[in-house]
């Protein structure tokens, strides 16, 4: 039988060792999947954003009605067949507020690509209410009724008209090299299951980006990042 001495300290380690425990450092908490893809979307902004060759985009989100960033498009074999990505989409006040994110997904198309590429960021600039609008049913074929163009490289282009003649431009970065890619016939849809688990409700995207009735302090990096001059 053990000694009262040998019961004493083990009930004395066993003591330690819980009191240890409740005062160890709890780990972080986890980004959500939403979470995550809103800070990969923010680091797309910046990065395109902060290339000197890619200057016209500061113009165009300066003045946009809504922009859709996809961190992460993914290839089915040598075209987007039936692969895609998730993306944010913020839309821009007229008093010049950022108000989102809402989720949304792209595929279903066969897109022209680059051998060899496999995964490409994009950034879609949409230029006025028509194209806001139709990003606000419940999925929509990128060019339909939408005038879509590569967006322009270089600086001087807020001097030109041609600011003025296609609904929607898009970036596309492959692996660090941009363009390479066609990207009308792409399907975008509302992804109302991770809209739902971010806000934690139903939700639908008019009351995210146009009534402003829900709002998430957690996008904080994503305006700012298209916010910055």
């Amino acid at each position: 039988m053990p000694s009262f001495r040998t019961l004493t300290l083990f009930s004395a380690m066993l003591l330690a060792l819980v009191v240890s425990g409740l005062s160890a450092p709890t780990p972080a908490r986890a980004l959500s999947e939403q979470q995550e893809l809103v800070e990969q979307a923010a680091l797309t902004v910046k990065k395109f954003r902060s290339d000197p060759s890619m200057s016209a985009i500061n113009y165009l989100i300066e003045n946009a009605r809504a922009v859709l960033v996809y961190p992460s498009v993914i290839k089915g074999g040598l075209i987007f067949g039936g692969e895609g990505g998730n993306g944010v989409l913020m839309s821009h006040s007229k008093d010049g507020k950022w108000l989102g994110p809402a989720f949304y997904t792209m595929g279903q198309a066969s897109w022209g690509l680059q051998i060899g590429i496999e995964n490409t960021e994009i950034i879609f600039v949409f230029m006025n209410d028509k194209g806001l609008n139709r990003l606000l049913t419940s999925q929509f074929k990128i060019g339909g009724d939408l005038s879509v163009a590569a967006g322009p490289a270089g600086a001087g282009f807020e001097a030109s008209s041609q600011n003025t003649l296609q609904d929607v431009y898009y970036y596309a970065r492959s692996k660090g090299l941009f363009g390479g890619i066609t990207i009308e016939g792409g399907v975008v849809a509302i992804n109302d299951g991770w809209n739902e688990a971010y806000y934690g409700r139903p939700v639908k995207p008019v009351d995210i980006l146009i009534k402003g009735t829900v709002f998430k302090a957690d996008a904080a990096s994503l305006r700012k990042a298209l916010a910055s001059k």
